[in-house]
Order: structure tokens, then C-alpha cells, then sequence
């Protein structure tokens, strides 16, 4: 049975939590496919990097706390502690990758061109095995918040769509292991579910900016019956 919130209104700080977190996973989004579809400096391209799971655990953290008012389950502590590993496996992915790109230079004299290409394929290897584990995690997540808020009418489809996207993304890792699908030239689900995430932050926001204006209201009502 789904569940309406009306009736129900947040705390300030818990209004806070959603607009800032809303605002955050955005930002982490944004930050994700800035530096997967522009050129950018190496420090630009790395302070970006890290924007992206940082910012991505805020938004988890007020999403959770927002399913946890209105349905607590054990899926939801679950996924966020799944959501959290994944953008920790990412930061630290996303980290060693561009370690590589940047510090391994094939042109160096004292080796081959041939060697140092080997060399750095082969320790890029580690940071692509670490995208196929944040892909994983990140699976997991989505699939627990599909069970999460499956009775929430404003996460539902949100829910059920990301959901879908995550086991998919599972699915085609495993295929693929230890090469994410990209890598072997397989349908990249990355960018849909960015996507995805873009629009559902933004529904946090818009939750958030909902229950700002029902608790202004209420606090001018109540002001104005002491009047």
C-alpha cells in the first residue's frame, strides 16, 4: 500500500538536509559528466573527480534520512551504507586512474614505448577492476532503493526506474569482468543512470522546497491565531 506524506510535515533541519542534498547530488552529477564529455586541466579534471562521490554521499545521507521519516526499513540503512562504499570505491578508482594517466609517461627515454605502454595498460587494469566493484555497489544501491521507496509516491518511479538500471548494470559487469562494459564496447548504462540520479536529486530538492513553504505556511497560521 503506497503511502501519502500529506499530513506529515518534516523538521526544519530536515528540510535543510533535503535542499542542501538535493543541491549536492546535482552538483555530483554534474561533476561526473563534466570530466566524462569536456577537456579540461589535470588539477580541474581531479578537483571534479572528487566532487563527484563526495557530493554523491550527501545526497545519499538526505535521501536516506528523508525515506527513513516516512517508511524506515532495513533495505534503506542498507543501501546507504551500500551508496556510500560505492562512491568511496569511485573516489579512490577515479584517483588511481587519472595517478596513471597523468604520472605514466610513455615517452620517457629510459624505457621502450612498447614497455611503458604495457606497463601503464597493465596498472590501469587495477583501476578498471575497481570500476567493475563501484559499479557493483552502486547496483546494489539503486536495487535497495528500489525496495526503500516502493511505497513512496514521489520516489516511486524514481525507485522503480533506477532499479531496473541497476540490475541491468550488474548484469552486464558480470558479463564482462574484469573489464567494465564500456571497455569492451557493450551498451554503457553510466550515462543513463547519471541521469537518472540528476532527476531524482532534483525531486529531493523539489521535496525539500515543498516542505519549506507547508512549514512557512503553518508557522504564519499558527502567528496568526495568536494574533
Amino acid at each position: 500500500m503506497e503511502q501519502s506524506l500529506k499530513g506529515m510535515p518534516l523538521s526544519t533541519s530536515l528540510t535543510a538536509l533535503l535542499i542542501s542534498g538535493g543541491i549536492s547530488g546535482m552538483l555530483s552529477i554534474t561533476s561526473y559528466l563534466t570530466i566524462a564529455f569536456s577537456d579540461l586541466p589535470d588539477p580541474v579534471v581531479f578537483f571534479l573527480a572528487m566532487s563527484f562521490p563526495i557530493l554523491g554521499i550527501v545526497f545519499l545521507f538526505s535521501l536516506t534520512e528523508y525515506i527513513h521519516f516516512h517508511a524506515p526499513s532495513y533495505a534503506n540503512r542498507l543501501g546507504f551504507v551500500f551508496g556510500s562504499l560505492a562512491f568511496t570505491i569511485c573516489a579512490a578508482f577515479l584517483a588511481a586512474q587519472l595517478a596513471v594517466q597523468i604520472g605514466v609517461n610513455i615517452k620517457n627515454d629510459q624505457v621502450g614505448a612498447a614497455e611503458a605502454r604495457f606497463i601503464k595498460e597493465s596498472i590501469r587494469l587495477i583501476d578498471m577492476g575497481m570500476d567493475v566493484a563501484w559499479d557493483m555497489f552502486i547496483g546494489t544501491y539503486l536495487v535497495l532503493f528500489l525496495i526503500s521507496a516502493r511505497k513512496l509516491i514521489e520516489l516511486k518511479f524514481w525507485g522503480f526506474t533506477l532499479g531496473i538500471l541497476g540490475i541491468a548494470l550488474m548484469i552486464l559487469n558480470t558479463m564482462t569482468f574484469p573489464n567494465p562494459p564500456a571497455e569492451v564496447d557493450l551498451f554503457d548504462l553510466g550515462p543513463f543512470i547519471a541521469l537518472g540520479l540528476f532527476g531524482l536529486a532534483g525531486q529531493t530538492f523539489r521535496l525539500g522546497i515543498k516542505a519549506y513553504a507547508e512549514n512557512r505556511a503553518k508557522a504564519k497560521r499558527i502567528d496568526a491565531r495568536l494574533l
